[in-house]
């Protein structure tokens, strides 16, 4: 009975192990996900106004005209 209560104990202990390095690996994604949110969100801002002046720099300057 002792050996099997052993046998247990250590297979808990190893378990709550593996789930404490699950929960950071978790959390580490989680915080990456969030930074690249972020990211993706700035490089839209930036997609948008580049757009917005990309207009503006699709007319050809005027020495463009001499060649």
């Amino acid at each position: 009975m002792q050996e099997r209560l052993t046998e247990l104990e250590v297979k808990v202990a190893f378990l709550e192990n593996y789930a404490t390095q699950l929960d950071e690996v978790l959390q580490e994604a989680v915080a990456r996900i969030e930074m690249l949110t972020k990211e993706v969100g700035e490089l839209r801002e930036s997609r948008a106004a580049f757009s917005i002046r990309g207009d503006l720099n699709e007319e050809r300057p005027p020495h463009h005209d001499k060649i």
